[in-house]
């Protein structure tokens, strides 16, 4: 979205007129919710790593659960253009499981935005 001059320095935007691009896409949420189940019996264990045999009993007896793999929910994940003319309503695709991109004034592009469901898995393990 940066016009670069010889040598790699910024010159000017362009395309201004795109604002974000967004992408709807399943969130595994089953998945994260198995593996934060496992993490949390091998922290209470005090043990690195689930037994092979356990693991997948487990796996076994959760399917048909929320812990189930296969379960996703849909999403969407949006990459702001932080030079968009107009730029895209921070307001639109805030849903629990939604993240959002764009310019965070600090470091340039980061996460701006991660719903309440999303942001749970990033926190360490209790």
């Amino acid at each position: 979205m940066i016009q670069y001059r010889k040598g790699g320095i910024p010159q000017s935007p362009v395309n201004t007129t795109i604002n974000a691009i967004m992408v709807v896409d399943r969130y595994p949420l089953g998945r994260k919710l198995f593996q934060k189940h496992i993490k949390t019996i091998e922290i209470e264990r005090g043990i690195e790593k689930m037994p092979s045999e356990e693991f997948y009993e487990r796996l076994d007896r959760l399917d048909g659960t929320e812990m189930d793999l296969s379960r996703y929910v849909v999403r969407v994940t949006v990459c702001e253009n932080p030079y968009a003319r107009i730029p895209l309503d921070r307001d639109l695709f805030c849903g629990p499981f939604d993240e959002r991109y764009g310019g965070n004034g600090e470091s340039g592009i980061g996460r701006v935005f991660a719903g309440d469901q999303v942001s749970q898995f990033d926190e360490p393990f209790a």
